[in-house]
C-alpha cells in the first residue's frame, strides 16, 4: 500500500524538487546574464510545500501570534478604561447627590471628564496600517532568505 506522507516519500519529493529547481535557476541566470542583469537582481525560483496553510511558517506563527497579543492587550485595556468610566461616573453621581451647595457644584461642573483625559486608543486600522508599513522595511529572513534584496556592487 502506497502512503504518500512516509518518510521516503517526502524524501524522493524534495530531491525531485531541488534538482528542478536547481535547473530552472541556472537557466534564470544564463539568461539574465545575456539580458545584462547583476546577479544580485536576477530572479530566482522557488517552491514551499505547506501541510498546514500559512501558519505553517515558523516566522509566520510567530508574526499572527503577535499580532493576536495586541488584539487581546487593547482588548484588556479597554475593558479597564470602561470599567473604570463607569466607576468614575458612578462615584460623582453619589457626590453629586450629597453635595448642595453651589460652589461645590460649580467645581464638580469644572472638572475634565475622565474620557477627557485618557488618549485615545489604537484601533485595528491603525495596528494593520502600522504592520503593513513594518512589513515593507522588514529585514527579518523568510525561508532562509531576506526579503529585501542588499545593494548591488555591480
Amino acid at each position: 500500500m502506497f502512503f504518500f506522507d512516509t518518510h521516503e516519500t517526502w524524501a524522493a519529493a524534495a530531491r525531485f524538487r531541488e534538482d528542478a529547481i536547481k535547473e530552472a535557476n541556472a537557466t534564470i541566470r544564463k539568461e539574465s546574464k545575456k539580458l545584462g542583469i547583476p546577479d544580485c537582481f536576477a530572479p530566482e525560483v522557488d517552491l514551499h510545500w505547506y501541510g498546514r496553510g500559512e501558519s505553517a511558517s515558523k516566522w509566520r506563527r510567530e508574526e499572527l501570534r503577535t499580532v493576536a497579543h495586541g488584539w487581546i492587550d487593547n482588548m484588556a485595556r479597554q475593558a479597564k478604561l470602561d470599567v473604570e468610566a463607569f466607576s468614575v461616573e458612578i462615584q460623582t453621581k453619589l457626590i453629586e447627590s450629597i453635595v448642595k451647595s453651589r460652589e461645590a457644584v460649580e467645581f464638580l461642573n469644572t472638572m475634565p471628564t475622565a474620557t477627557s483625559l485618557v488618549p485615545e486608543m489604537l484601533t485595528v486600522e491603525d495596528v494593520e496600517k502600522t504592520r503593513a508599513m513594518a512589513g515593507r522595511v522588514s529585514r527579518k529572513r523568510v525561508h532562509g532568505r531576506v526579503p529585501l534584496a542588499p545593494p548591488c556592487d555591480k
